[in-house]
Order: C-alpha cells, then structure tokens, then sequence
C-alpha cells in the first residue's frame, strides 16, 4: 500500500471519528494517552503497517470513548502471597506497566491485550489492601477505548485477570503449589 494511500485512509478515519460523535473535550488522562499510544503500536503490527498507521491509530484514539470496569474481591491469603501471584498473572497476560508497595497497599499496572485475538489494549491496574478481619481486597480496574460498537474490552480484560488471580490463588491454598505455572 502506497503511503498516500495510508494518509488518505487515516484521515478517513479521523473524519469519521468527529463526524460521528466520538470526539470528546475533555483533557485526557495518563492512561487514556498511554491507551491510545498502545492502540498506535497495535496499528503498526496489522499487514499495512506502516509509519503512519501507528501515528494515525494513536491520533484516532484520543477521540474514541474510555470505558472502565471494575471487580472487587476479598481473598484470605496474605497481600504479599496474592502480590506474588498479582505479578506473575499480569506478566503472562500483559505488559507489566508499574508496581507501587506501600506499607498500607500494593498497586500494580499492566497493559492487557483482550477481545478478538487479543489486539484491543487495555489499562489494568490491581490494587490491593488489608481489611479490618485480615483479609485481602483485591480490586482489579481496566479501562479501554471504545468505538461506536462497543465491544466490551475492559470487562473482558478485568475478567480474565481477576479469574487468573483466582484460580493461582486457589491452587496455593489447596497445596497444589506443583500446578502454577
């Protein structure tokens, strides 16, 4: 594909996106950017990769909708046995993004691929805090970008990590240590 081929495609793209309403005022936030710069490096793996698809696609996504789900968890191991499996689990399904261990809470970040194939990135972050009975509350938040047909990237990715972290944990605590991976 010619690269003015490309250009023209991508300003299709942007057209559309304020022609149909997506566009938003409002200031983005650190990981709506961070969203939008992963969607761009997403662009560039498709076959008509090339300079200005990445470019275009980031462009494209401060424009698109940011949706968010969250599920919250109380677990009875401790924060710092769930912290271990939090790592492990968004390792093998994202790309850790940051890590905070702080004596009241342990806070990580990862960037998700979810939905077909795994090619809609989405913002994960896993926070981890000690209750009054000594449990620990797992909250997982994703956030993505959404076009007109919703496709409910966040959700799928939250779920995923959250029946990850489950199913690791249920496996330490039965003693099964031998099965994580």
């Amino acid at each position: 594909m010619k690269t003015s081929n490309i250009i023209k495609l991508t300003s299709a793209f942007i057209l559309a996106a304020l022609a149909l309403g997506c566009a938003s005022n409002k200031p983005q936030s650190a990981t709506e950017k961070a969203l939008g710069e992963e969607i761009g490096t997403f662009a560039t793996l498709g076959p008509v990769a090339l300079t200005y698809g990445g470019a275009g696609s980031a462009f494209v996504a401060q424009y698109l909708d940011t949706e968010t789900y969250q599920i919250t968890f109380a677990r009875s191991e401790s924060r710092s046995n769930v912290a271990n499996i939090v790592r492990k689990v968004l390792s093998e399904k994202g790309r850790p993004t940051s890590s905070q261990v702080k004596s009241s809470s342990f806070d990580f970040a990862a960037m998700v691929g979810s939905g077909f194939g795994g090619l809609n990135p989405a913002a994960v972050k896993v926070a981890l805090r000690d209750d009054k009975d000594g449990k620990t509350i797992v909250t997982v938040q994703g956030t993505a970008k959404e076009g007109l047909i919703k496709q409910g990237t966040s959700e799928k990715a939250v779920k995923l990590v959250s029946y990850e972290i489950s199913e690791q944990l249920n496996l330490l605590s039965s003693g099964k240590t031998d099965e994580i991976n």
